[in-house]
């Protein structure tokens, strides 16, 4: 009998406290029904360009910015390069000039609107360096003509889109950024910064946009061949050239250095220049420049030899506005304006020697080496039977 009962109050025990546990275990809350995703950043970027590529009827290309003030580039021209057959031209880094497909006959539009830079007022070749990117909502390539683009380009047509107040979102919107580098060269600060402020009412809106910045880029460059340069050779065929060892120096006295290894058999004539002795035309004006005795040398010839430091300080500012309003009966108001100027400045130390006679043979090698290449007869000049760059 106390067994039974003690079996029956344990048996109480063990249903209460099941009581107790299961009710402090809330019932699951019913979630909330989703009503929208919304996608920002690199990847609303992306989808967006897909978007407006799917959906023009010529052939184009897009790119967005990520984000207010975040297309990827310090100008638009290094943005376009991201597109597939826009090429650019580059100033101390920087991108300047635009191509499309190789040629620079381009049509720039703002807005879908008759877009002029200051290159473009003498060159049909745009020239993007003085606009800052972050001014810009994104840009679209046209690389086929339509009647809708009046002032499309030859090759293309690039159209630069602007923040307008129906892209923000409802409100008020506020953002800017600022950074500084220092360059390791120049030594000196490069500031930038960009803001953005704008307004999006139930019927009208406006934004006000702004950058700046003050970059120095360095653009060093020292070595020979920065105007011309080509093969010369101890042979006769090429030594009385008017580039050659012998006749470059327009009649002057002939360097110790240079040696004619025949002196019999060139001679030189009353206007100062060599020539060889009827029958040794092939080998009567061989000399030797290097001393090795044996005129079997082609060395590399320029015309100048220059050391220079230079240093590019843009100053860059541009300011972008925009209204628009709905009026009612149809009526809307829009108003764009857009304002760039840049101050640039190009600094340069250093010095350059020029050879006399531009690019002839005026120098004595001081060293050489055996690159184990045969030179041909034209000096590997296709047109004499040689294969092309061959050395």
């Amino acid at each position: 009998m106390l067994n039974k009962t003690v079996c029956c109050r344990a048996l109480a025990l063990l249903a209460t406290a099941s009581a107790v546990v299961g009710a402090a275990t809330p019932a699951p809350a019913t979630p909330a029904p989703l009503e929208k995703i919304v996608v920002t950043g690199v990847r609303a970027s992306e989808q967006r360009s897909v978007e407006l590529k799917r959906d023009a009827v010529m052939i184009q290309d897009s790119i967005s910015a990520e984000d207010i003030g975040k297309l990827p580039d310090t100008t638009i021209a290094d943005s376009l390069q991201r597109i597939t057959g826009v090429q650019i031209n580059r100033e101390g880094g920087e991108g300047t000039s635009v191509n499309i497909r190789g040629l620079p006959q381009v049509g720039t539009l703002l807005n879908g609107e008759a877009f002029l830079t200051t290159g473009s007022i003498v060159s049909v070749q745009p020239d993007f360096g003085d606009i800052p990117s972050q001014l810009f909502a994104g840009a679209d390539v046209a690389k086929s003509a339509t009647a809708s683009l009046l002032d499309a380009g030859i090759t293309g047509t690039i159209n630069l889109r602007t923040r307008r107040p129906n892209d923000l979102p409802q409100g008020w919107t506020l953002t800017g950024a600022a950074s500084a580098l220092r360059g390791s060269v120049t030594k000196k600060n490069q500031p930038e910064m960009d803001g953005l402020i704008g307004f999006h009412g139930n019927r009208w809106g406006f934004v006000a946009s702004g950058a700046y910045s003050d970059v120095t880029l360095e653009h060093s460059f020292d070595g020979m061949g920065q105007y011309t340069g080509e093969l010369v050779g101890e042979t006769g065929d090429n030594t009385t050239g008017t580039t050659g060892f012998l006749n470059a120096y327009s009649g002057a006295p002939l360097p110790s250095g240079v040696i004619l290894l025949n002196p019999t058999q060139c001679l030189r004539g009353s206007d100062g220049l060599y020539a060889p002795v009827a029958g040794f035309e092939a080998t009567g004006c061989n000399v030797d420049v290097n001393s090795d005795g044996v005129a079997n040398g082609a060395f590399y010839n320029t015309a100048d030899y220059s050391a220079i430091d230079e240093q590019l300080e843009k100053i860059r500012m541009g300011f972008n506005a925009s209204l628009q309003g709905d009026l009612g009966n149809g009526f809307k108001l829009l108003a764009d304006l857009f304002y760039t100027n840049q101050k640039s400045y190009d600094r340069q130390t250093g010095y350059q020697l020029n050879s006399a006679s531009w690019d002839g043979a005026t120098f004595l090698p001081v060293g050489a080496r055996n690159t184990g290449v045969q030179v041909y007869n034209g000096y590997n000049d296709p047109s004499a039977g040689g294969p092309a760059n061959d050395f």
